[in-house]
């Protein structure tokens, strides 16, 4: 008997909301400006809180904070999915 085992990987979405209203959606990336990828959910949250205590420079027009959200990058929608 063959055992498979699937390993998902998990990645970041943020979203960055400007006046106007507007909003961009995109994946976080490294500094290799490739997504960052996490074997588990709890590391990406650990990252998430990371970004949250570093200091944040709000970019022209920019009403704030991004907020961050963890997705599966298996499930990610197709405009996601190119960034991976």
């Amino acid at each position: 008997m063959t055992t498979t085992t699937t390993t998902t990987a998990f990645v970041i979405r943020q979203t960055r909301s400007f006046y106007g209203p507007k909003d961009e959606r995109s994946l976080v990336t490294g500094e290799s400006y490739g997504a960052i990828t996490f074997e588990t959910r709890e590391a990406a949250q650990d990252y998430i809180e990371t970004l949250d205590d570093a200091p944040y420079y709000t970019a022209n027009n920019e009403s704030g904070r991004p907020e961050y959200k963890i997705l599966s990058a298996d499930k990610l929608p197709a405009y996601l999915s190119n960034q991976l």
